[in-house]
């Protein structure tokens, strides 16, 4: 009997031995090789390609300072949400990259001498930023462009709506890096008494978000007159077209002289111009065709075409798309003009997007027999009906200048209302990464989180109260489950 105790007791001490061993032997592994988990909805703590492509290209340490207080009692809450958030991603980017450094946290209020300290010593301007300093630059990330907050009436809580902090961090990182990219976006004169997008509407169909976008990602962004001034200036790195009612006749010649002498265009169609005013494309290897592409929709078994078209293909070999995943790619166009591809003096083009082509309001085919070119349906292998609403082309002149054009069939997924939903954001980059010959740059950009707000609760804490019961209470069943278990046994 004694010796069955001993040899249940060495038993016992070996496995608990074991146990320990084991434990010991997994946190040297871990050490070694530290594994982190993402377990937050949408998985907002794991860096999009885009961030981790743009702290892969720094080149030198950049410092960051966070300065947040907020006197305002109704507005403290949201403030320190948004800078609570802020702190966590710059947790990921100082992991991500050593060269991020943090310097200080300083809430405004409760350390004020380390603020005044800090305001001297880096010249800060005000509080509730995050400044990012690389050598003499430095780039300052306002709570405005980390969050949307919607403000009411004096007295009310503001509401949160959303939050993109990674977007606006990873913009003063490149804002940081180099001189500024030149863009000269065509002003829209009109014609016949209509006139295309406006670069400062902030209304839904305006392009203020799109300016504003490239203008915070290092682009310098100037508005240039075509028709007035008569040609491109010599310093423009690309060359911008969105949603324009032309171009005029008068700027065809400057803009085939721009793209003769090794220039990059983009252009995103305006579906009210008529494409016989973009037949000049079809030397440049993009054909527009005189139609629009439509979605159609089942609806109490009958069919209901619509004018907004979910983009489903995409050419997953060109580095503008090469970052994306076919089955969780999103992209919308409306009233999109189909691309075919031209055989044109400078080549022909390749399609990157494309949709469904069984609806379409309008021809499929147009040209004459002296300027054929190819529009039917089939740019994509992966589907017999698929039609490209978006094409690029990559040719070199007689002195080996490469010109670079991207089309896309509709200037919609760049307003204000569509800018930042799906993927239009990062297909917008990415095309003018490959246009400026910087596609390694390419990648898929974070999604923007959504605040899901509770009027009982807007400081969120009931929330968080639950969040810790769920926690506690599924691995409290099991134990109390256990516990029924070993009294049922010992009767």
């Amino acid at each position: 009997m004694a010796m069955t105790r001993i040899a249940t007791w060495c038993c016992g001490v070996l496995n608990v031995l074991l146990i320990v061993y084991g434990a010991f032997v997994l946190a040297a592994i871990l050490y070694h090789h530290p594994v982190r988990f993402d377990l937050t909805a949408k998985a907002v703590r794991t860096l999009s390609d885009d961030t981790k492509t743009c702290l892969a290209a720094l080149k030198e340490p950049v410092r960051v300072i966070v300065a947040f207080g907020e006197a305002d009692p109704v507005k403290r809450i949201v403030t320190a949400r948004v800078f609570q958030e802020a702190q966590d991603s710059l947790r990921e980017y100082t992991l991500a990259s050593p060269k991020i450094q943090i310097i200080d946290v300083i809430n405004v209020y409760q350390r004020q001498e380390a603020w005044q300290q800090a305001r001297e010593r880096f010249k800060l301007t005000d509080a509730n930023r995050v400044t990012f300093i690389a050598g003499a630059r430095q780039q300052d990330v306002r709570l405005e462009d980390m969050a949307s907050v919607k403000y009411g009436r004096s007295g009310s809580p503001p509401l949160l709506e959303s939050l993109h902090v990674e977007r606006a961090f990873t913009a003063a990182l490149r804002r940081l890096q180099g001189e500024p990219c030149k863009a000269y976006l065509l002003a829209n004169e009109g014609i016949q008494g209509q006139r295309g997008p406006d670069p400062a509407n902030a209304g839904p169909g305006g392009l203020s978000a799109f300016v504003a976008e490239l203008k915070a990602n290092n682009y310098d962004v100037r508005v240039l007159d075509l028709a007035r001034e008569g040609t491109v200036p010599a310093d423009c790195e690309v060359l911008l077209a969105a949603g324009l009612l032309g171009p005029l006749p008068a700027e065809l010649p400057a803009v085939e002289a721009y793209l003769e002498r090794g220039g990059k265009l983009f252009l995103a169609i305006n579906p009210q111009y008529s494409y016989l005013g973009l037949e000049f494309l079809e030397d440049w290897g993009v054909a527009v065709l005189p139609a629009w592409v439509v979605m159609e929709h089942q609806l109490a078994g009958t069919k209901i075409q619509t004018e907004h078209a979910l983009v489903t293909e995409l050419n997953e070999l060109h580095p503008i798309m090469r970052k994306f995943e076919k089955d969780r790619f999103r992209m919308q166009m409306t009233y999109a003009r189909p691309l075919g591809g031209a055989k044109g003096p400078h080549g022909e083009s390749v399609p990157i997007i494309g949709v469904n082509a069984r609806n379409i309001w309008g021809e499929r085919k147009a040209g004459t027999a002296d300027r054929p070119w190819v529009c039917d349906a089939g740019d994509f292998p992966s589907a017999p009906d698929g039609l490209s609403v978006g094409r690029v082309l990559e040719t070199r002149n007689e002195r080996g200048a490469m010109a670079r054009i991207a089309v896309f069939g509709s200037w919609t997924f760049l307003a204000n209302e569509r800018l930042y939903e799906f993927d239009h954001a990062s297909v917008l980059h990415n095309t003018l990464w490959w246009l400026i010959g910087r596609e390694e740059q390419a990648g898929v950009r974070d999604p923007e989180v959504v605040i899901r707000n509770i009027g009982f609760d807007p400081d969120g804490r009931v929330r968080s109260t639950l969040a810790w019961a769920l926690l506690a209470i599924v691995p409290g069943c099991g134990v109390l489950a256990g516990m029924i278990v070993l009294f049922a046994r010992r009767k």
